[in-house]
């Protein structure tokens, strides 16, 4: 999938909020512009973000430079950090881009009052659109507010390996030529025995962890 097409206007040049940050968090800034989804949000995971700001710059970069320059947009009223079911998401404001999906890829901030967002968390920049979600989808249907948990599925037939996801991979140890041959193994494995996960993604990021592991443990 390409990357989406997205117009940086040039009120950004004279925003005094924009040129109010430093010269590397502008940057980073713009960069996060690339890689939100249509509504303007994304993982605020430090290493998720930086793996898809700076695909070629990953060494330049740091999880704790990402973390301080997203603060710095979020001071500046640039972006909304927040989080849903243990999880932090970014969302640029004012972001005023087209719709193609009419579903993002990541849930919505809370409300300001308090109330919980109508998604369930889904790991971001991997979700598919067409991801079904009833109702509101996270409160029951008795209207008593309660949060509803991400139901546990099956593996999916289709289980896509971004390229941020690969680049994580390859920052916690594993080889390059490593990356599908694994996520194989972790498909075939759990297919195999029936499992089911709320959130595939993470169970292959355990996978992945382990994996990288056991090498090390071998290697020894």
């Amino acid at each position: 999938m390409g990357m989406p097409k997205r117009i940086l206007r040039d009120g950004i040049l004279t925003s005094k909020r924009v040129n109010a940050l430093s010269w590397a968090a502008e940057v980073f800034y713009r960069r996060v512009h690339s890689v939100v989804d249509d509504f303007g949000r994304h993982s605020a995971d430090a290493a998720l973000l930086r793996a898809a700001c700076y695909p070629r710059r990953l060494n330049d970069v740091s999880d704790q430079d990402v973390d301080k320059w997203l603060a710095e947009c979020a001071d500046r009223g640039l972006v909304r950090v927040y989080e849903v079911d243990g999880e932090r998401y970014l969302e640029v404001t004012k972001f005023d881009q087209r719709l193609r999906s009419a579903i993002s890829k990541c849930p919505p901030p809370p409300s300001a009052s308090g109330g919980t967002p109508p998604q369930s968390a889904a790991e971001c920049g991997t979700a598919p659109p067409s991801a079904a979600r009833d109702g509101d989808g996270c409160r029951d249907g008795d209207g008593g507010g309660r949060k509803r948990r991400k139901p546990a599925t099956p593996c999916p037939d289709s289980f896509d390996v971004t390229e941020a996801m690969s680049v994580w991979a390859v920052e916690q140890g594993l080889p390059a030529a490593r990356v599908m041959p694994e996520t194989a193994q972790f498909l075939d494995r759990h297919r195999a025995k029936g499992d089911t996960f709320s959130d595939w993604v993470s169970a292959w990021r355990t996978w992945i962890r382990n994996a990288v592991k056991f090498a090390q443990e071998r290697g020894r």
